[in-house]
């Protein structure tokens, strides 16, 4: 069954992460999802659809090797099929990562999206660990 009220889409998807053991909080326009074992997320109504975000704070001494930071995050949006890897500089320098799902909730295929983002965004920083412990905090 298809949604076609973003509100009932934004619930359809808290009641979908909450039974995956995710704890979702509204505050303001996002929903908040903190998980024991998986990164935490954030989501909102976006552009006919929903955007997922999640981000790593980066260490400070990123901005003394910018270059070397934005290559790290170039490396993952190469591999990238699902996500989208951005260097934030504005405020604290951070690396976020988000995904867009539309307006449309079936339950088989966002399960399938949110899995494969959230391995695909797991599975990169795993296998580029060295690097990651030099930009990430």
């Amino acid at each position: 069954m298809f949604s076609r009220m973003p509100t009932d889409l934004i619930a359809q998807i808290t009641s979908h992460l909450e039974f995956l053991g995710f704890t979702c909080s509204p505050v303001q326009k996002l929903i908040f999802a903190k998980h024991p074992d998986k990164p935490a997320v954030a989501f909102q109504l976006f552009k006919g659809g929903v955007l997922f975000l999640t981000g790593y704070s980066a260490k400070k001494t990123v901005m003394e090797d910018r270059v070397g930071f934005l290559e790290f995050v170039n490396r993952a949006n190469k591999d990238a099929g699902i996500g989208r890897f951005v260097a934030d500089f504005k405020g604290e320098p951070q690396l976020m990562v988000e995904a867009w799902y539309p307006n449309e909730y079936e339950r088989t295929a966002f399960g399938a999206f949110f899995e494969n983002w959230i391995s695909e965004l797991t599975t990169y920083l795993e296998r580029e660990a060295e690097t990651g412990r030099k930009y990430l905090e």
